[in-house]
């Protein structure tokens, strides 16, 4: 058991008149009682969070006064489990009329190894309404206008193998209405696969609404999630919760790990039964939702930190994507930066091209920060740029530095995956040396090619007719080395199986 499970001291020093003077000053509702829920202290901002005098309360049951939402006193629970309950966010009646959302942490006392009693901590999202609803306002506001652009599968970039089987589980996946859990580094375009996941469902002409687990408070987020009803607390209206926003529609849950596990427990209550009930409503409202989540560690991680429910893993995990990081799809990177030159043009005011030696250095380089790390360089690199058209070492050598290649060495493993500059630039080499070869074999077998002058035969021509044979012959190839397995020779030709096929079937192979 954890050093803070027991707290070494008794009610009678909590109790104290020293420790009195610290509770009544502070902005945190404390509330203690002894082993039978007798209320023994209630400071002043317990007041203001209840609406009742510490006097109406005092030498009284707990359970006299209050009522939990939860059918069960979170005092009774520390009693019953004899442990801290930390940062538990739950509703709550005083005198079954007044409503108190909040989120406590209450701790067991003792003295030796009996259990004396409990002090709780208390802090509810209702203390000022408007500060609450100025809260809540900003979040949905924040919900709506920062969403981001649209997207499609159209609009992501990569040819790299396992990448690109991603993309194509996702495409499957899109038209059916299965929940998706997508996982992946911070950088990998997560948000945008959801997006294009929505945009080719049978929900893409209703809402999609994402929702930042992390970055909305804890106190605030089981009532912007499910809403509230007029009346349910203080100052508290009828408001639509964002789950119920997005009825027809599609709920992304980024940070999914980072919800509190009593809160993941009504969200699958909610799930399965297809309805939700607002904070402090009687009635339910039914929703049809479909629920795409969102995690930067792997699920199998999530569950073992206890950070994800099982049972509400099991409802979303029923498709899987992960998302490879940029270090693995090295490759990609000639193709992801056109196209963030392209987004970022306002920045020169022109076309930018990219250096070759800019390119190396990308090629050795980790990218911890993945796509978006990349994306954050070639901005930095615009920005630089005082004159010319082109990207050179010197505008991102800032960023990247002379330990770049050091940086890159933190995984050795990607090496092994992924080519870097130099093999790429062999490998033209040779390919333009087989080109070479068939041209000068075709030259010589071909009748009155031998000796024809380029204006005579057509260079054009010709030369689109010389590269397909190439090409033809560079797949023949490796098909005959992987025994035609379509998989390993897609791989190695660093394309897709789709476009394998394509080509097979066009140069009849």
């Amino acid at each position: 058991m954890e050093e803070t499970q027991h707290i070494r001291i008794g009610l009678d020093t909590v109790l104290s008149d020293e420790f009195k003077k610290i509770w009544d000053h502070f902005s945190t509702g404390i509330f203690i009682t002894d082993a039978q829920l007798t209320t023994l202290y209630m400071n002043p901002a317990q007041e203001a969070i209840d609406g009742i005098k510490a006097s109406q309360v005092l030498g009284r049951k707990v359970t006299d006064i209050y009522t939990a939402d939860d059918e069960f006193s979170i005092t009774d629970l520390c009693i019953a489990r004899r442990e801290v309950i930390k940062d538990y966010t739950y509703c709550y009646y005083v005198n079954n009329e007044t409503m108190v959302l909040s989120m406590s942490s209450i701790f067991p006392l003792f003295e030796g190894d009996r259990l004396t009693g409990t002090i709780n901590f208390v802090n509810s999202v209702a203390i000022n309404q408007r500060v609450f609803n100025g809260l809540a306002v900003s979040f949905e506001q924040h919900t709506k206008t920062e969403k981001p652009e649209k997207y499609t599968f159209g609009d992501i970039i990569g040819q790299e193998y396992t990448f690109q089987r991603m993309i194509n589980q996702a495409r499957r996946c899109a038209v059916t209405d299965a929940p998706v859990m997508i996982w992946g580094e911070s950088g990998v375009g997560k948000e945008l696969v959801a997006q294009a996941i929505h945009a080719h469902s049978q929900r893409q002409d209703h809402p999609f609404v994402p929702i930042n687990c992390a970055a909305i408070p804890e106190a605030l987020l089981e009532s912007l999630l499910f809403g509230t009803a007029k009346g349910a607390f203080t100052g508290a209206v009828e408001k639509v919760g964002l789950l119920e926003s997005a009825h027809r529609g599609t709920v992304l849950l980024d940070e999914l790990n980072s919800m509190p596990l009593a809160l993941q427990a009504k969200l699958l209550r909610a799930l399965q039964e297809k309805r939700i009930r607002r904070v402090g409503a009687v009635s339910e409202t039914p929703i049809d939702i479909r629920v795409i989540s969102i995690m930067n560690i792997s699920p199998k991680q999530a569950l073992a930190d206890q950070h994800l429910r099982k049972d509400l893993f099991y409802r979303l995990g029923v498709v899987i994507l992960k998302i490879p990081p940029l270090r693995k799809r090295k490759l990609d990177i000639p193709l992801l930066c056109p196209a963030l030159l392209k987004k970022h043009r306002h920045i020169s005011g022109k076309k930018v091209y990219i250096d070759d030696e800019v390119y190396t250095q990308f090629f050795n380089y980790h990218w911890p920060g993945n796509v978006r790390e990349l994306e954050h360089v070639v901005q930095g690199a615009l920005s630089l740029m005082s004159s010319g058209n082109r990207i050179l070492k010197a505008h991102v050598q800032e960023y990247l530095g002379e330990g770049y290649e050091e940086e890159g060495s933190l995984d050795g493993s990607h090496r092994d995956h992924d080519r870097d500059m130099e093999d790429i630039m062999k490998m033209t080499r040779e390919i333009l040396s087989q080109q070479m070869e068939i041209t000068q074999a075709m030259a010589r077998n071909i009748p009155g090619m031998g000796e024809a002058s380029p204006a005579k035969t057509g260079e054009t021509k010709g030369l689109k007719a010389h590269l397909a044979q190439v090409e033809k012959e560079y797949i023949q190839e490796y098909l005959d080395r992987t025994d035609r397995n379509i998989s390993k020779t897609a791989r190695l030709l660093e394309i897709s199986p789709q476009n394998l096929h394509y080509k097979i079937k066009k140069y009849g192979l």
